[in-house]
């Protein structure tokens, strides 16, 4: 989907990677970077992408990080908005605290407050209309009840 140019076609679109673990993506991201660079002269699709991979993804995809994954970590070499707050919880991967479990991964990384507040599990934005499924803590969309949340990206409104 990025090196093909669906992300520069889609701009609005906007999809996240669940249930699959994050702590790959940074990698990923530099991969397909290099790729890009590597290969734009010979391949006419990469030459007219508009933005490197890797800033399509931030622009567009988001991540949950699976129960045993540090989420501090990530955001360390990475970018918090990339992460989401997810959780199985009351199945076993879910751990007891879910909530709390993320919250201390930053606390032992001594994480800013700006990045805490971008991978936030408690949401600020607006309330949703009656047509949009509910997101943030509190919600009841989704397999997990609505126990999903994240800050919102810079451009949520779209």
């Amino acid at each position: 989907m990025v090196l093909e140019g669906f992300f520069d076609r889609f701009d609005g679109l906007r999809c996240g990677v669940i249930e699959m673990g994050a702590s790959w993506a940074p990698s990923l991201m530099a991969r397909l970077d290099h790729a890009a660079k590597s290969f734009s002269r010979t391949e006419p699709l990469l030459a007219k992408l508009s933005l490197k991979p890797s800033d399509y993804i931030r622009r567009q995809v988001r991540f949950t990080p699976l129960p045993g994954e540090d989420i501090a970590e990530m955001v360390a070499i990475s970018e918090p908005e990339l992460y989401l707050f997810s959780s199985d919880y009351p199945h076993p991967e879910g751990t007891k605290d879910p909530i709390g479990r993320f919250e201390r991964s930053f606390d032992e990384h001594g994480t800013d407050e700006t990045a805490r507040q971008l991978s936030s599990t408690r949401t600020t934005t607006a309330p949703s209309s009656a047509s949009e499924p509910s997101r943030g803590s509190g919600g009841s969309g989704g397999r997990d009840g609505g126990r999903s949340a994240a800050g919102p990206p810079s451009d949520a409104g779209r």
